[in-house]
């Protein structure tokens, strides 16, 4: 039995070391032309093994410029392709591990990034109000899953958090915890020194339906036009919180 096992892994890494020796964009070439990839390289150099591309186009919408692989040829001997990444987002540095498994499931490990909350919000086509402060992302583990919503346990905090509709709140620091819960993804949010005190978690289950509850208290920093503005999309409760629950879909928004 160990003797087939080995015999597998040499010749799954004598056909990857032959692929991975050969120019990139020649293989990316041929890849496209057999299964049509869901995005667009430019300026590519380098071969497989390790490599860079000027930028990237991911259906026509998410940009990667400044685009770094290498691959890891210890993964091999798992059966596994792990390559370590590093790309710029509108200008801010990205860096994880993209894990590719032979039944072609696709894992990403230890993702950080640092995003401008302006960037973000073009990214997932916010219809409404500006958003300022800088979002720091920090996923321990991300697995994409074809159609669904990806699988994710990390966090996510947005400092200087702020939301300008008629006037500007200042939200203070955002902290929001991610992790699966069953089949769906639970997010759990809260914040320290904003006006509005936000305290709550919101679901997202496989077809990308969403669920919110969330309790908003403003603080004596709140003016009266930020306070009554809450009635406007949330319940005002007797305690004088305000309750705000909603479902939908993330696809309204482009996800």
């Amino acid at each position: 039995m160990k003797q087939r096992y080995y015999w597998i892994i040499g010749i799954f890494a004598y056909l990857f070391f032959v692929l991975a020796n050969s120019p990139a964009a020649q293989v990316i070439n041929l890849i496209d032309k057999q299964f049509k990839l869901p995005a667009k390289f430019y300026g590519v150099q380098g071969s497989v093994w390790s490599g860079q591309s000027d930028s990237i186009l991911i259906n026509n919408k998410t940009r990667l410029d400044n685009v770094r692989w290498s691959v890891n040829p210890f993964s091999l001997l798992l059966l596994r392709l792990s390559t370590d990444l590093d790309a710029d987002i509108k200008q801010s540095r990205t860096v994880g591990t993209l894990i590719v498994y032979p039944n072609g499931s696709i894992e990403a490990n230890s993702v950080r990034a640092r995003l401008n909350a302006k960037d973000v919000q073009q990214m997932i086509n916010m219809p409404f109000g500006q958003l300022d402060g800088e979002i720091n992302i920090n996923l321990e583990t991300l697995e994409l899953a074809a159609g669904g919503i990806p699988k994710t346990s990390g966090q996510v905090k947005w400092r200087n958090a702020k939301l300008t509709l008629a006037e500007a709140v200042e939200l203070g620091n955002i902290e929001i915890n991610i992790a699966p819960e069953q089949n769906n993804m639970k997010a759990v949010i809260s914040n320290k020194g904003g006006m509005i005190n936000i305290s709550g978690s919101a679901t997202i289950s496989e077809d990308k339906r969403y669920t919110l509850d969330i309790t908003l208290k403003p603080e004596a920093s709140a003016s009266n036009n930020i306070t009554q503005s809450l009635g406007m999309f949330a319940r005002r409760l007797p305690n004088g919180t305000y309750q705000l629950k909603q479902n939908g879909n993330l696809k309204q928004f482009g996800l």
